[in-house]
């Protein structure tokens, strides 16, 4: 074989493994565009305590669809909501087989003294038929040393006042 005919074996296999290199490279990128596009795409139902703070604490359990797509609640479990008298026996068993829709939320007043912790576990299915389970820790402690405002000028009348206090109250739940 003459040189002229190695150098050409040579520049076909460089050649033969800078396409099986991009190729390999491509399969990579698309499998990543994939997944990214399923992450983004799909419903993440996510459980958390929400306080109303007004001229007293309103505590509620909530279960929100922070995602871009429906879910389908199939199990629902909590673990310390017993404690809570008001939820102990109801514990937000209606959801079970209905959907979520994406940034709906439903959420249950928990009795105001209840401070215990509870776990939350979700299982859920997109409109794939996908599932996901997520397991959330909970506290309804955590505002025990947090205060309130109200309004108390002595120069206003007391509606002047409730009007006032109600106004804080929306523009904070608003923010």
């Amino acid at each position: 074989m003459k040189s002229s005919d190695w150098i050409q074996v040579i520049a076909i296999c460089l050649t033969l493994i800078v396409s099986v290199i991009s190729i390999v490279q491509s399969n990579r990128s698309i499998k990543l565009t994939e997944k990214t596009i399923e992450e983004s795409n799909r419903p993440y139902v996510s459980a958390y305590v929400d306080i109303i703070d007004t001229t007293f604490f309103a505590k509620y359990l909530v279960l929100k669809n922070f995602g871009n797509t429906m879910a389908t609640i199939s199990k629902l479990t909590f673990e310390g909501l017993e404690e809570d008298q008001v939820n102990r026996n109801r514990q937000m068993k209606s959801l079970v087989g209905g959907s979520i829709a994406p940034n709906q939320k439903f959420s249950t007043a928990v009795e105001p003294d209840f401070r215990g912790n509870v776990i939350v576990q979700i299982t859920y299915s997109d409109t794939q038929g996908k599932t996901y389970k997520d397991i959330f820790h909970l506290y309804f402690g955590q505002t025990t040393d947090m205060m309130w405002q109200k309004d108390t000028s002595k120069n206003r009348s007391e509606e002047a006042k409730a009007i006032n206090n109600a106004a804080h109250a929306i523009v904070k739940t608003l923010k």
